[in-house]
């Protein structure tokens, strides 16, 4: 926390100065100029919310009527929707993001990149542990969906759910791509958007992202 990292720092405990995403390289070059050491860069970055299971793409299974919060929603069977992984959509995220870079639309959560901060308030806040920083100004590919269930299970619950095929993985010359859990996920630092896991795979849940 933003706290506890000053005092990390004003005790020389914490020696980076570029840990303030929010702040960015101007509040890096600050702290660096009165701490009197050398400031650290900051990687501009911004939320995404990996998930693609609005109204059209994932069933409803019950008539959820509780107080609107997705924390709560998700203790009564992980929701109203028939994936217990994806976005619910009640905005616990909303509630927290200070620069009004999100909102809910068809049921799911969706991230301004303009207007985030990368604070991480609301990676914090999702319940379902949907959503994560991704690299700003940069062309990358995203895995849209965390749903871990096997393949025959997630076609039920979610039109573009992964399903585990690996057809992406084995088609990254990078080894940008790795599948766990039934589930692919891109790592973006070795990323170089060739396309071709966009191309291999079969249900469409891997998409352009260009912050």
């Amino acid at each position: 926390g933003c706290d506890g990292y000053a005092a990390a720092l004003s005790k020389g405990e914490a020696k980076e100065t570029n840990l303030c995403a929010p702040g960015g390289n101007e509040v890096a070059k600050q702290v660096a100029a009165v701490l009197g050491v050398e400031a650290g860069e900051v990687k501009p970055m911004a939320a995404v919310v990996l998930c693609q299971g609005h109204h059209e793409n994932a069933p409803i299974k019950l008539d959820y009527t509780g107080l609107k919060s997705c924390r709560m929603a998700a203790q009564l069977f992980g929701g109203p929707k028939d994936c217990v992984y994806g976005c619910l959509g009640f905005g616990d995220c909303v509630e927290v993001c200070e620069y009004n870079a999100i909102h809910i639309c068809n049921g799911v959560a969706r991230i301004n990149p303009s207007y985030c901060r990368a604070c991480k308030k609301c990676v914090n806040a999702c319940p379902k542990h949907l959503i994560e920083l991704m690299p700003l100004h940069e062309t990358k590919a995203a895995v849209l969906c965390k749903n871990r269930d096997k393949g025959a299970l997630t076609r039920k619950e979610c039109k573009v759910g992964c399903i585990g095929c690996m057809k992406c993985q084995k088609n990254c010359e990078q080894g940008a791509i790795t599948v766990e859990n039934n589930v692919a996920h891109v790592d973006y630092d070795k990323c170089v958007f060739c396309g071709k896991c966009i191309e291999n795979c079969p249900v469409k849940c891997i998409s352009i992202v260009e912050l």
